[in-house]
């Protein structure tokens, strides 16, 4: 999820601000206090895990934004050399707005 939405603000701040408003809705969201807890977990892991948050916030403030970012985010665009080649990919017209046909009439 995380990996999505930095395409999407890349995409929405290269073009200039073209939206008016966007949001994300959560729901079943509860105090920490009515959390039902992993049976793996203990409140010691718990703690370490936030400890481990804060650091990492820490370090990207003091190096800057995304110094450090989650494994599953990937390497940043064009940073890796075993990303796909797709020179020869087909359109994705139902699934790309880029890659739609367009047509000019006079």
């Amino acid at each position: 999820m995380l990996a999505a939405v930095h395409r999407i603000l890349e995409r929405i701040f290269k073009q200039g601000p073209t939206y008016a408003k966007a949001g994300i809705m959560l729901f079943d969201l509860a105090p920490r206090s009515r959390m039902q807890s992993n049976l793996f977990d203990s409140a010691e892991e718990d703690a370490k895990r936030e400890n481990l948050m804060a650091a990492l916030d820490n370090v990207n403030e003091r190096f800057g934004r995304g110094t450090l970012r989650f494994g599953s985010e990937g390497p940043a665009q064009g940073q890796a050399d075993w990303h796909m080649r797709q020179q020869r990919r087909s359109p994705r017209m139902t699934a790309c707005w880029d890659e739609l046909p367009k047509t000019h009439c006079r």
